[in-house]
This record gives C-alpha cells, sequence and structure tokens, in this order.
C-alpha cells in the first residue's frame, strides 16, 4: 500500500502485535540528490525487511515546485498533510526522511536530519528557506520523539545548535548501492563518454553546483596543475551535477578564461553517472561543507581515487581512504594533491583498493537495520 493525496486507505487496520510505519519517500525530489538517493533507497531495503512483525508504508509527497509559495505548501503538507495521512494509515510511527515534525502527531515521529546547511552557512539561501529552517526545523527537532543523524558531524550540528538532548540523536550513516562498483566492461565506459562528449583520461567531480561545493576554486587548481605540466594537454575535468543554465555559463566562461579543458556535463542518469565514475583516473570533492557526502563514497566503490576537503562530515566518511585537503581550502591545496596522485600510478591503485574496502563498510541494508532498530525502540517506550 502507498499514500498518495486524495487517495483513500481502504486497508488500514493493522494487525495486533505488528509494527506499521508511515516511511515519506519524497516525490518532490530528485533520485539523484542526496535527499533523494536517502530516501528512496531507505524505503526499499526497509520493504526488504518486512515481515509478519513489520509493514512499511510509504507516503509520497507531492512534487517540488520553485515558485515563491513552495514554502506554504510545504508546511501545508508538513503540518496537515502529513499527520492526516498517518491516522488514515493507523500507523504506530511515522517516519519523515526530510523535512518538519508535525505540530499535531497522531503517533511517535522519528525525523532524518540531512545537515543544518541554512544555519552553518546561511549565504546564497533564501530569507524565507532559512526562515523555515530556523524556526520550523528547530522546533520539528525538539518535538520529534527520536532524531537520525546521518553523521557525527550532522549530530553535533544539531547539539550546538539546538536544545536536543544528544540521547534523542542516533547517527546512522547512508549506504552505498550496490550499482557502484569497479568497472566490468569498458565498452560500456566507451559509450557513456562518447555520449557526454568526453575522453580519457579526465578528473571527475560531482555534486548539485551550488556555492558550497567550490566549483570555481576546483577550476582553478586544474588549470594551475595543466599550467606546471602536471597534467597532460589531454587530461580534462568533468563536472557532473545540476545545475540551472546561468550557473553552466558562468562556469564555462571560466574555464575559457582560465584556458582549463573542462566540460561541464550537467545532470546525468544514474547508470551514466557510475560508468563516469568508473572511466575516471581521479575524483575531486572539494565541497566546504556536507552533512554526508555520497559522492565519495560512491567513487571508492567504483575504484576511484579521492581527493577531498578534510570538514565536516567528509573525513568521517572516507576515514583513511582518501587522499583530504585540509582547510584554508585553497586552489593550491588542491592543484598540490591533484599533482601528487596524478603523477603516481602505483598511489592510484593503493588508494583505489583502500578506497573500496571502505565503501565496503556502507550498505543501505545496515541503514535500514538500524533504522528499524531506532523504530522498535521508540514504539516500546510509547507502550
Amino acid at each position: 500500500m502507498t499514500l498518495k493525496f486524495g487517495e483513500p486507505d481502504d486497508n488500514s487496520g493493522g494487525r495486533p502485535g505488528r509494527l506499521r510505519v508511515v516511511v515519506e519517500t519524497e516525490s518532490s525530489f530528485d533520485t539523484a540528490d542526496g535527499l533523494g538517493v536517502y530516501a528512496s533507497e531507505l524505503l526499499s531495503a526497509l520493504q526488504a525487511l518486512q515481515g509478519p512483525d513489520l509493514e512499511i508504508v510509504p507516503l509520497r509527497s507531492p512534487a517540488r515546485r520553485t515558485h515563491k509559495h513552495y514554502l506554504l505548501e510545504r508546511l501545508s503538507f508538513d503540518q496537515i498533510q502529513v499527520p492526516w495521512k498517518a491516522c488514515q494509515a493507523r500507523a504506530d510511527l511515522l517516519h519523515r526522511t526530510f523535512g518538519s515534525s508535525p505540530l499535531l502527531m497522531p503517533c511517535p515521529t522519528v525525523l532524518t536530519v540531512h545537515d543544518l546547511i541554512p544555519s552553518v552557512r546561511p549565504q546564497g539561501w533564501p530569507w524565507r528557506a532559512r526562515l523555515y529552517h530556523d524556526f520550523w526545523m528547530r522546533f520539528s527537532m525538539r518535538r520529534a520523539t527520536a532524531i537520525i543523524a546521518i553523521s557525527e558531524s550532522t549530530r553535533q550540528d544539531i547539539s550546538r545548535l539546538t536544545s536536543v538532548a544528544p540521547e534523542r540523536i542516533e547517527v546512522i550513516p547512508e549506504g552505498v548501492s550496490g550499482e557502484f562498483r569497479p568497472v566490468e566492461s569498458n565498452g560500456h565506459v566507451e559509450q557513456v563518454l562518447d555520449k557526454h562528449s568526453l575522453r580519457q583520461p579526465y578528473i571527475l567531480a560531482v555534486g548539485a553546483l551550488d556555492h558550497r561545493k567550490n566549483v570555481p576554486m576546483l577550476l582553478e587548481a586544474f588549470s594551475l596543475c595543466r599550467r606546471r605540466g602536471v597534467l597532460s594537454s589531454r587530461h580534462s575535468l568533468a563536472i557532473v551535477g545540476p545545475q540551472n543554465p546561468e550557473t553552466l555559463r558562468c562556469y564555462a566562461q571560466q574555464a575559457e578564461r582560465l584556458e582549463a579543458e573542462a566540460r561541464v556535463v550537467g545532470r546525468v542518469s544514474r547508470e551514466d553517472l557510475v560508468a563516469l565514475y568508473q572511466g575516471a583516473e581521479l575524483f575531486v570533492f572539494p565541497s566546504a561543507y556536507e552533512g554526508f557526502g555520497l559522492p565519495p563514497l560512491e567513487a571508492m566503490a567504483c575504484g576511484t581515487p579521492v581527493i577531498a576537503s578534510a570538514v565536516t562530515s567528509i573525513p568521517e566518511v572516507v576515514g583513511d581512504a582518501a587522499v583530504l585537503v585540509s582547510p584554508p581550502l585553497t586552489a593550491e591545496r588542491f592543484a598540490d594533491a591533484m599533482a601528487v596522485l596524478a603523477s603516481d600510478p602505483q598511489a592510484r591503485r593503493e588508494l583505489s583498493c583502500k578506497g573500496k574496502a571502505r565503501a565496503a563498510l556502507f550498505s543501505w541494508s545496515n541503514t535500514a537495520r538500524r533504522t528499524l532498530e531506532v523504530y522498535r525502540r521508540v514504539a516500546a517506550a510509547a507502550g
């Protein structure tokens, strides 16, 4: 059973002794971004755990909109429609995988907090979004029965910026899907590269192209490596991630100004993303803030050597299986790290092996099992 807007629940009675959990799965999220991956992968892994004592009921939200009334619609969904749907389902527990906890909760609520970016790094966020986050999200964290933080870094931000008791916060890392694995067919990788007008060797960057991802700095670092002769004239930089036309144009202009051989690929399918990871010589992740940081983990699972920022959650995700660049995050520092790995095939092979071993520690099945432990603990406390 999946609950959608305007659809009554024709089979809402739960069985005695059976835990019925309504789990929000956001149709508003792009399945390629971190929130969308979390919602879809966790739901699938939880559904695999269903049995006589557990029922997972997906709750699909409306599509995300970008007009000025979106936040009002978001509040309406969070505060009115979510609790109503939970009532319809006769849920024992509600899991908000993103968003705010309902003011009037018909059952205990578990809230996943991915990051506190609008509070920690408010630059570039509209005032409405900052207000929503600073007021409603903090209020929701205090109201939630339990909170899941996707990293220790996020847990620390919650503790520092809110009055939530530490014992109410459970750190449960995200996982990496099994489709992210070392290359099995060079032919398929070549087809994907041809499709996106890329050629090997290339250095890959992946992520939503906003200011905290430090793409302009990465372009400068790549240009420095080219000017120093560390990278050959055949090397290119491939930048993958959702972006608007204005952002794409700005990055293309900067690449031209720096004489950097860069290709802003933009949004790609999940299958193509795997192939792009597999074909890359290096993966570089210069982000200034992350709640978790899935792209480095996905790259490591594919056997691609990783260079990443040593900030927020990234060190706890990659461990010692990546080259970490400490703050200040400058083009010179990233250029130096790229130069070391680009010129040392043995170091790349060693880092590839360590990365695959590290990525194997993160699975969505483990994330689901630990999430289910939170459900059972909350349900038991509620009686």
